[in-house]
């Protein structure tokens, strides 16, 4: 039996384009979203997320961990953005100027309002966990989508990790309470099941290239960790996730795993074995012979067409 959030999207659409502490809610509150129904038939349809996702997102494919060209001064300045050689070309790219443009940023935010009422309709706790789960993952890229948009700047660090971070604005309300990026993943999604997996850390577009990709299909319960898993290995075997320099004899890895150190009660050794399943040959003797993992591999410019980088020259003046 499928539910709909919406049965018609046709008035939604998009035309294609060719660290800080983060802050909770009440704890007693958010134990509602906890309670699951593991025999329940019910599961929900996102074909309305797909229709948005296949118009906005630009997967750019595994990583060859190649560096990409230089940036270029344009005609009428010397300036240029710095680029990251390294990550430009990885992960996805979500066209946020594009979104901003007309009225597609009220689309964004009605899709987003959609999702967040769906519990008023059929409540998750008729749900099974991994269709949970997934409804959260689902809920939360689109409201980071929808916040980013919002955003002027092209790198992301203080608004994202910042004491005055998006992440912990109240702006999505569920089942009556107001909830904050940071409530969804670090307060919900990684408190429903008693042992969380680390594989849901995947689940989180951040919104910047050096965080995991924003995927070109919506979560689903029925391939929930297949599709989990495969984000993993994309990112741990790209120059985000791991690199080790021509000369080093250290291991560094993404930021992310350290904003995430829950998951890895002992952070060495459980992130090492963790990243073992995953990682693949260079890499893999690479990781075995590290005697330490370095968290320190960044990436905070915006996931957008542009790599997040700054447009100079005259014709950037022109609107």
């Amino acid at each position: 039996m499928l539910v709909r959030i919406v049965s018609v999207f046709s008035v939604l659409f998009f035309v294609p384009m060719s660290i800080q502490s983060a802050t909770f809610a009440d704890d007693h509150e958010i134990t509602q979203f906890f309670s699951s129904d593991e025999k329940s038939k019910l599961t929900v349809n996102y074909a309305h997320v797909n229709i948005m996702y296949n118009s906005i997102v630009f997967d750019l494919g595994d990583s060859d961990r190649l560096k990409s060209s230089d940036n270029m001064a344009v005609t009428g300045t010397r300036l240029k953005a710095k680029r990251n050689r390294l990550t430009y070309l990885e992960g996805a790219r979500v066209p946020f100027n594009f979104i901003q443009k007309g009225n597609r940023l009220e689309k964004m935010t009605y899709l987003r309002e959609l999702l967040q009422d769906l519990p008023d309709k059929m409540p998750l706790q008729g749900l099974t966990k991994n269709d949970q789960i997934a409804y959260w993952l689902n809920l939360y890229n689109i409201a980071l989508i929808e916040k980013i948009t919002m955003q002027p700047t092209h790198s992301l660090q203080e608004t994202l990790y910042s004491s005055n971070s998006i992440l912990n604005e109240k702006f999505i309300t569920v089942a009556g309470m107001d909830l904050s990026l940071n409530d969804i993943q670090f307060n919900i999604v990684y408190k429903i099941e008693k042992q969380v997996n680390p594989l849901l850390m995947y689940g989180f577009f951040q919104g910047v290239i050096g965080s995991p990709k924003i995927r070109t299909k919506a979560y689903v319960a029925s391939a929930l960790y297949d599709q989990l898993a495969d984000n993993a290995r994309e990112f741990i075997n790209s120059n985000r996730g791991t690199y080790q320099s021509r000369w080093s004899q250290k291991l560094d890895v993404s930021w992310y795993y350290e904003h995430n150190q829950m998951l890895f009660p002992t952070f060495q050794s459980d992130l090492k074995k963790h990243l073992t399943q995953y990682i693949t040959e260079p890499y893999k003797s690479k990781l075995l012979g590290a005697a330490q993992l370095h968290p320190v591999l960044t990436s905070f410019n915006r996931a957008d067409l542009m790599g997040g980088e700054k447009q100079y020259g005259l014709a950037n003046n022109v609107k």
